[in-house]
């Protein structure tokens, strides 16, 4: 099964389109979406990435992490869900104690 991949401090400008073709030179794109912030922070809008097999998961983060896209130097990581990021916190705390 792919993996999402997270993709933080695209332009204002940076279209689905461009994220697409970026990504589709990688491998097939299964989906995307690109999130708009309402902050004023330069570069604060993100999206996501979702790549036809794990082998095009980890060649699009490896190849495109700290790449140039639209002007801005983008990131590129494995997209962690909430409830993960919970559980890891949780597990954690609990060694903690």
């Amino acid at each position: 099964m792919a993996k999402k991949i997270y993709i933080g401090k695209l332009s204002d400008k940076t279209t689905e389109d461009q994220l697409r073709e970026a990504f589709t030179k990688i491998g097939e794109v299964m989906s995307l979406r690109i999130v708009r912030t309402t902050n004023f922070v330069k570069n604060s809008n993100y999206g996501y990435v979702q790549m036809d097999s794990m082998e095009s998961t980890k060649t699009a983060i490896k190849e495109l992490n700290n790449s140039t896209l639209d002007g801005s130097n983008i990131k590129v990581m494995e997209a962690h869900y909430l409830d993960q990021d919970i559980k890891r916190r949780s597990y954690f705390q609990k060694r903690k104690r």
